[in-house]
């Protein structure tokens, strides 16, 4: 990677890896106040809330895994073939789903899975953009001349 990349790289990474640990302990704070809930008699929204923390509590683990590992590649612990073969963000598939029940729980609640969703969502991009194949000079040569020949820039 490119010196300039790199720092660039750092710097998406380390914001990110911020947002991630402060939404993890706000989700701490507000799903500590489930249990207000969770001794409700509506079954119902106690389904809810229970299935709303566990894709929470998923999504934020992957997302920090994730980080975590690509930070480790910038500090030199992993190389960056290792990160790109081994280090993909897991998506579980009943995380996919939307859950129509989320409007069962408080407004805080509904916020933060929101956000979270939403940090998820940017890091998947980022992740599904870092595992398209690198524009080697082989593959540069392969591509047909007439093909936005101003763009391409053989050595």
């Amino acid at each position: 990677m490119k010196k300039h990349t790199m720092k660039l790289h750092a710097t998406i990474i380390e914001s990110l890896y911020l947002e991630a640990i402060t939404l993890a302990e706000e989700a701490r704070v507000v799903f500590e106040y489930s249990d207000i809930i969770d001794n409700s008699d509506d079954i119902e929204r106690s389904v809810a809330l229970a299935r709303q923390i566990t894709r929470s509590r998923t999504l934020l683990m992957n997302v920090l895994a994730w980080l975590l590992n690509h930070k480790a590649c910038l500090d030199g612990e992993l190389s960056e073939q290792e990160l790109r073969h081994y280090c993909r963000l897991k998506k579980p598939t009943y995380l996919s789903e939307k859950l129509p029940e989320i409007f069962l729980l408080p407004q805080e609640m509904q916020d933060l899975a929101q956000h979270i969703t939403a940090l998820h969502n940017r890091v998947e991009r980022l992740d599904m953009r870092a595992s398209l194949p690198l524009a080697t000079p082989l593959r540069l040569r392969r591509l047909p001349q007439n093909f936005a020949p101003e763009l391409i820039a053989l050595p």
